[in-house]
């Protein structure tokens, strides 16, 4: 812009003449971002980000001021595990896996480097340690490192954006990202802009109080935040809940119902398809298991029941019953809600 005087902006004087440019600039709209975009802070460039498979959202390895990158931080608070690098990277499409096992864990899955070869394997933690016949290949186990680390993958994996990539992004406040994930769990496809229209439909809330003045008050004020937790739960158990799982039926020694089913065989029909964090199963945890649609149709109506873990070994889980069964119907029909707790 040119240089303005004083005297140019004295009272009684014609005001000063702007620049062409400015003078013929017009504001447009932004361009949309790419599928790819992060969904915390708009970041697309390929190189810097990485897809949640459970999620099919894209972010980042990029912090924005808070602790662990965009990427690590859904991973963590969503609970999900499987990475897919984008097309356009430097090591393509691709989804980290385990090349010994297949398993898809990336918090367990770490590199070594070949001996023979400039190049690197992925492993998880458990074939490195666990797997005797890997120590005949050449590969230098003992120099195994994770794919994370300071809460964010390796740089050579998942690119860190240069400082002048993101002086033009405003990156979410932890509690902001904390809030737009819960968010999802309701509406998948929300964004930041959809957090203020989330709150003002929370607005009307009354919060508790420590006196009321009659019954009726004491209702007004807690029913609406009982049905907000009730929905949270709610969703909280849709979003863990697996579909398709084929079902073996078995009598226990108390005769009742015992449904087995199997939660770590990929190549299963009756694969449910959980984290490591929800493998953490231990005897007398309470699961549901209801039937899907097909099994609806084949019974005839709705069933659904709860019951508890009675066994569960290499994968396979033994769920003891509280009521009947539909003992006719064991294909893939029936869906599991694992557990919110573990």
């Amino acid at each position: 812009m040119a240089a303005l005087a004083f005297e140019d902006i004295a009272p009684g004087k014609a005001e000063p003449q702007i620049d062409e440019d400015l003078e013929n600039l017009q504001l447009e709209d932004p361009e949309p971002a790419p599928p790819w975009a992060c969904s915390y802070c708009g970041l697309a460039d390929p190189a810097c980000v990485a897809k949640c498979v459970d999620t099919g959202k894209w972010f980042c390895n990029w912090s924005g001021g808070i602790s662990g990158s965009h990427l690590v931080q859904h991973l963590v608070r969503g609970k999900h595990r499987t990475v897919s690098l984008h097309k356009d990277s430097p090591l393509g499409d691709t989804v980290l896996e385990c090349y010994n096992c297949g398993c898809r864990n990336v918090f367990v899955i770490g590199f070594v480097p070949a001996k023979a070869d400039s190049v690197v394997v992925l492993l998880c933690r458990g074939c490195v340690e666990g797997v005797p016949s890997l120590k005949s290949m050449d590969w230098a186990l003992d120099e195994w490192l994770p794919l994370i680390a300071d809460r964010r993958f390796l740089p050579w994996l998942v690119r860190e954006p240069e400082e002048r990539d993101t002086m033009h992004l405003r990156p979410p406040t932890a509690s902001q990202i904390r809030r737009l994930e819960d968010l999802w769990a309701k509406k998948p496809d929300a964004d930041l802009n959809d957090l203020d229209l989330d709150e003002e439909g929370q607005a009307d809330v009354e919060p508790v109080r420590l006196a009321y003045d009659d019954g009726y008050h004491y209702q007004n004020v807690l029913a609406p935040l009982v049905k907000l937790e009730a929905d949270h739960d709610k969703a909280q158990v849709a979003q863990k809940s697996k579909e398709d799982v084929s079902v073996r039926w078995e009598r226990g020694l108390s005769k009742k119902h015992i449904a087995v089913f199997r939660i770590d065989d990929r190549s299963s029909a009756s694969y449910v398809g959980m984290s490591d964090e929800q493998h953490k199963l231990q005897v007398g945890d309470e699961m549901g298991l209801r039937l899907n649609s097909g099994g609806i149709r084949q019974r005839g109506k709705k069933w659904e029941a709860t019951g508890k873990v009675v066994r569960y070994t290499e994968g396979e889980v033994a769920l003891e019953i509280r009521g009947d069964c539909p003992t006719t119907i064991e294909e893939a029909s029936y869906i599991v809600d694992c557990p919110t707790t573990i």
